[in-house]
């Protein structure tokens, strides 16, 4: 951690001091959990009155998922500025969510289901592919469903089709 102080400018107190906004010591770079995203955490405090910060964010490419660029402007009421920036590399660690995935069931040998659309969401991702397999045994079919994000993170689900 390292301790970061931006004075853009400086202003004159009744007292004769000089006025300056002062940054708390904070992460500038780190991993975090891209479902788990922690909210501004810098703090900003002035010799002179009240600080009023603006946060904006940004995505950047990297990693799977991308990088989180918080960039943080305080003003305090004497008119300096100071600013700070963290850089949040997002990690996905958790599969996609696999939905549309029926019951299972018991039905007569020639009542079995058709095969239905299931799909699967995840971070970021617009459109994540679902491949099913089949295994048949002699009363059962067992169908699962399987997905892969673009971090490499799976899912499956399974549905149970006992034949009578």
């Amino acid at each position: 951690m390292k301790r970061i102080i931006f004075i853009l400018g400086i202003c004159t107190l009744a007292a004769g001091l000089n006025a300056q906004i002062s940054i708390s010591e904070y992460e500038k770079a780190f991993k975090v959990d891209a479902n788990n995203v922690p909210g501004p955490n810098v703090a900003f405090t002035s010799t002179c009155g009240e600080v009023n910060v603006e946060v904006s964010e940004r995505m950047a490419s990297g990693g799977c998922i991308g990088n989180l660029i918080r960039t943080y402007k305080a003003t305090d009421s004497c008119g300096n500025e100071a600013g700070a920036e963290q850089y949040l590399s997002l990690q996905d660690t958790q599969g996609p969510e696999i939905y549309g995935t029926p019951e299972d069931v018991t039905v007569s040998k020639d009542a079995i289901p058709s095969l239905p659309v299931v799909g699967a969401k995840d971070l970021g991702d617009d459109v994540i592919e679902v491949t099913v397999s089949e295994t048949r045994a002699e009363k059962t079919l067992i169908r699962t469903w399987k997905a892969v994000d673009k971090c490499g993170n799976e899912s499956e689900k399974s549905q149970r089709i006992t034949l009578r």
